[in-house]
């Protein structure tokens, strides 16, 4: 199916953990929330202001070679579970992500900075959510149509046909 997604990166955890408090204020649920953060005593709590009947939200601890771990919650947690990425970028590509933006979002994580997005089939509910970032100062913010799984990577490259000659005559 395919979704409407608002990506932003808040510039701290504390920033980060109030946008989700106006996101579920504004009737957004934690099925439709996503966060990637560096891991930390703190990280946890961004997802405390959830109802009790949502905290059943897919959480997955991540282990990125040279990030170290993270938190990632809501579809792309579900979409990374099981996984093994080279990058975090890598794994942002699977969800759908363009390659420069996902290099951008890693790089603003690598410096403290947390990824918030938010998945809906409604637009109009995207659009609300980013009015919500800008709000509450979110940089990169960007709408992407994305799927709710993961795109398929292939370990070997597909065989290469050589091109045929057309056979000279005799």
């Amino acid at each position: 199916m395919k979704l409407r997604s608002v990506f932003s990166v808040l510039p701290t955890r504390v920033v980060a953990a109030q946008a989700i408090r106006d996101l579920i204020a504004a009737g957004f649920g934690l099925a439709e929330i996503s966060l990637l953060s560096l891991a930390s005593g703190e990280a946890p709590a961004l997802l405390d202001p959830a109802p009790p009947e949502e905290t059943s939200a897919v959480t997955v601890p991540l282990d990125v070679p040279g990030m170290g771990p993270l938190v990632v919650t809501g579809l792309i947690a579900a979409a990374l579970k099981g996984t093994s990425v080279v990058s975090l970028a890598d794994g942002l590509l699977d969800f759908g992500v363009p390659g420069t933006e996902a290099g951008q979002y890693e790089e603003a994580i690598r410096g403290g900075g947390t990824l918030v997005a938010v998945h809906s089939p409604n637009g109009d509910k995207t659009d609300r959510a980013r009015a919500l970032f800008l709000a509450a100062g979110a940089i990169l913010v960007r709408t992407l149509s994305t799927v709710t799984t993961p795109r398929t990577r292939t370990l070997t490259p597909p065989p290469r046909r050589m091109p045929t000659r057309p056979e000279k005559p005799v």
